[in-house]
């Protein structure tokens, strides 16, 4: 039978870290009932796994990562923008810097897209 792990924890059977969202499989209906009772398991049976659930929740934490990368916190509430049209540029507050990084970005990118644009139609004539 699988379930889902609703709660962190190593199985001490094969030793294996079973994270929240992962599918636990076992054939012992009471290892089962005790890690439920643990509060590890949700009480359903899985049918399908819950892989997109996970992917999409390691996704958006790579995506704040990546964001955590473009700035830097310079004190008194203020960040700096390290990359993209916008770098070098300090704003007040964590919110407005992230808006200001992903507008510079897509400035940046929308320019360069234009450059090869303009390069396609010089290597046409």
């Amino acid at each position: 039978m699988k379930y889902r792990v609703i709660k962190p924890f190593t199985c001490k059977l094969d030793m294996k870290v079973r994270r929240v969202g992962d599918i636990y499989e076992t054939d012992d209906p009471e290892r089962a009932k005790f890690l439920q009772d643990k509060g590890h398991l949700d009480e359903t049976i899985v049918k399908e796994p819950v892989e997109d659930e996970r992917r999409q929740g390691l996704e958006q934490e790579a995506n704040q990562f990546d964001c955590i990368e473009m700035m830097k916190h310079v004190g008194g509430g203020y960040y700096e923008i390290l990359v993209g049209a916008n770098k070098g540029k300090r704003v007040k507050g964590k919110e407005i810097a992230e808006q200001e990084l992903l507008a510079g970005l897509e400035t940046e990118n929308k320019a360069v897209a234009d450059d090869e644009a303009v390069n396609d139609d010089e290597a046409g004539d």
